[in-house]
């Protein structure tokens, strides 16, 4: 036990002391009552946490954009801070974790793909995923279509999966990204077990299992409300694992005839919702709750492991999903009150 404490020491410290500086319910609150971008801005430019990658922003003329990538640059530092602190086995564990960003990473590169207006500027990012990634961030990012896009993937991991999807005829934004999720949660699942063992593997296990039965729930709520899907198109997007969600549950909801039905049988799982006349939003908080609540169980259980630096590594980023959601909010002038109402406490 004292080697393995001492192991952990070092960079659990970090990890305790980055996650002190996150947003806590009064800046939310300040930031909730701004009424420009500017005012949003100012507040970074002298934040602890931010300050670095806000300073060299001017507050009068700025873009979403660019806002956005800054978030996202302080989240992949944040890693790269932890990563250096880590010895060669939380080294690994660190690599699965990297291994999300580059999913997203390419999920954003699709979008540009698919709307050629969105401007990414992805060179910000060099120096981290040249040290983490295989991925050709300024190639993907300047891909005309799917063929040069995955001509680019070539060599990585990825490459064969898209060269299965440039083959087939549903190949929109929306099936490529479920069918890269697929291939993400399901390598994923195998890796953790060669990687880890013991409790770095009951760790991870928790975490990613609740996050891919969310992922299905959802997946298979919004095929059915907004899709009008039939169950063997709901299936071929399902992630083929379960974790608390068992097989027949998941199989009961992708052939629900209803919204109705779908929710019975959601009720009557693991993850039931204690609200009546469930909508979209109600589904999603509840999620991104149960899934904080696995990282934090595994957090307290498990205090000297890998447990508090994923912890911290959840939290950054939905912190960032919730500042992305405020900046909108403060573009389009929505009272305080309704924007305190989308943000997910941490």
């Amino acid at each position: 036990m004292s080697g393995k404490l001492l192991s952990y020491s070092g960079i659990t410290t970090k990890s305790k002391a980055m996650e002190s500086k996150l947003i806590k319910d009064d800046g939310y609150r300040k930031l909730s009552e701004m009424t420009s971008v500017n005012e949003f801005v100012l507040y970074f430019k002298s934040h602890e946490a931010y300050q670095p990658f806000f300073a060299g922003l001017n507050e009068n003329a700025v873009h979403r954009g660019q806002i956005e990538m800054v978030l996202k640059n302080s989240l992949y530092d944040s890693f790269a801070k932890l990563y250096r602190f880590a010895n060669k086995k939380q080294r690994e564990i660190l690599k699965l974790v990297f291994f999300h960003y580059e999913v997203l990473m390419l999920k954003s590169c699709l979008q540009k793909l698919f709307s050629p207006e969105i401007k990414l500027n992805l060179g910000v990012y060099r120096e981290i995923f040249k040290e983490h990634s295989s991925l050709r961030l300024i190639e993907l990012e300047n891909a005309r279509n799917l063929e040069e896009f995955t001509n680019v993937l070539s060599g990585t991991e990825y490459y064969p999966l898209f060269v299965r999807m440039l083959n087939s005829t549903h190949k929109s934004l929306f099936d490529l990204e479920m069918q890269l999720d697929v291939y993400y949660y399901k390598a994923l699942w195998k890796r953790k077990n060669k990687v880890l063992k013991g409790k770095e593997q009951e760790v991870l296990t928790r975490a990613i299992g609740t996050r891919i039965d969310v992922a299905n729930i959802m997946m298979i709520y919004r095929s059915k409300k907004y899709y009008a899907l039939e169950p063997a198109d709901i299936l071929a997007v399902i992630i083929p694992i379960s974790y608390k969600l068992k097989q027949h549950e998941l199989m009961n909801m992708i052939n629900a005839s209803s919204i109705s039905e779908f929710t019975n049988v959601l009720q009557a799982s693991n993850y039931r919702i204690e609200k009546e006349n469930l909508n979209q939003d109600d589904m999603e908080r509840a999620y991104f709750e149960a899934i904080f609540l696995a990282y934090q169980y595994s957090k307290i259980k498990f205090p000297v492991s890998i447990a508090p630096i994923l912890n911290y590594l959840y939290l950054k980023e939905l912190e960032l999903d919730n500042l992305t959601t405020l900046l909108e909010c403060i573009r389009y002038g929505l009272d305080s009150d309704h924007i305190l109402q989308l943000i997910i406490k941490i």
